[in-house]
């Protein structure tokens, strides 16, 4: 019977022990892992500070010739809406005229067409008075 005791404290004392190693490794953050350490030669840092510098300075640059390349087509634009807004205008002060010719024109050929209407009833009333009567 003592070995059934003996046997179960035993029991107990391993799983507590297991469950205290469960919760340590459970509760502990993980160490990082030691990181190798590396030598940097200046130079090569030199000449990687100087890359990245030449190609920060392409890139500004080239962003510069781009919104200098679209202000100009930008004014560009403005200089041609601003011929084609004057270009308009003379279009229609030229329409205005030639409307008003044109106006004047048909006002015109009705004065003449009356006048040629009137014409020809004075004469048929001519030709009327100028016949004898046959009676």
């Amino acid at each position: 019977m003592w070995n059934k005791v003996i046997s179960f404290f035993d029991s107990l004392i391993i799983h507590f022990f297991l469950l205290v190693i469960l919760f340590l490794s459970l509760t502990l953050p993980d160490m990082p892992a030691p990181q190798k350490n590396t030598v940097l030669d200046e130079k090569q840092v030199q000449a990687e500070i100087e890359r990245l510098k030449r190609e920060q300075a392409f890139e500004s640059m080239t962003q510069q010739s781009h919104e200098y390349a679209l202000e100009q087509n930008k004014t560009d634009y403005e200089q041609l809406m601003e011929q084609e807004a004057l270009h308009l205008d003379v279009l229609r002060q030229q329409l205005e005229v030639e409307s008003q010719e044109l106006e004047a024109i048909k006002q015109r050929s009705l004065n003449e067409k009356a006048a040629l209407d009137a014409l020809l009833r004075e004469k048929e009333t001519l030709k009327e008075d100028d016949k004898p009567d046959r009676f």
